[in-house]
């Protein structure tokens, strides 16, 4: 059986971890949380971790337990960040993807405007047919199984025909359950 389809994870799959965007990304959203809720950094740091172990995401933390409405300007604030300053372009990268014929998309909790700046950073937004973003999943994040369900069934690439590239180690159980092939790798 061959594989069909390829789905990619964004941050700290498609660049290395070592560049700080997505510690940089993380500080906004403890100042978020801080500020909205008059918590100190510790505190709504500390916040933060539990509601990825429950949802998965900070936003659907703040969305699930303080009832945040304006989950855009929660993502404009936290993704607005100079891309620049923490990517560099990657040669070997380009080259990798070009190599791949199989259709790619790319699945992640980013928005799609943060997603398409690092794509088109990096001058790999032509190999991806398709992102589907937190928006797309009504800002469900993963590693809730859904967020991948309706991503297959929109682009009808059939799971145990696919694969998915992440970055977490720790998300891999949930591709699993849901009969999903999982490569996690560190850049």
């Amino acid at each position: 059986m061959s594989l069909r389809h390829i789905l990619f994870d964004l941050d700290e799959t498609l660049y290395p971890s070592s560049s700080g965007l997505l510690d940089a990304i993380s500080r906004k959203m403890t100042e978020y949380v801080s500020d909205l809720l008059g918590l100190d950094p510790g505190e709504a740091a500390r916040m933060r971790k539990n509601w990825g172990k429950k949802y998965g995401t900070t936003l659907g933390g703040l969305v699930n337990d303080y009832g945040l409405s304006d989950p855009e300007g929660y993502l404009f604030y936290t993704h607005a960040v100079s891309i620049g300053d923490y990517l560099n372009k990657d040669l070997e990268l380009i080259e990798v993807l070009s190599s791949i014929s199989q259709p790619k998309s790319i699945l992640t909790n980013s928005p799609m405007e943060h997603s398409e700046r690092v794509l088109g950073y990096l001058e790999i937004i032509d190999q991806f047919e398709y992102i589907f973003d937190i928006r797309f999943n009504a800002f469900i994040g993963k590693p809730v199984l859904s967020t991948y369900e309706k991503a297959s069934t929109l682009r009808h690439f059939l799971r145990y025909r696919s694969m998915f590239c992440l970055w977490m180690t720790v998300w891999i159980i949930y591709f699993h359950s849901g009969n999903w092939g999982a490569y996690s790798f560190s850049r």
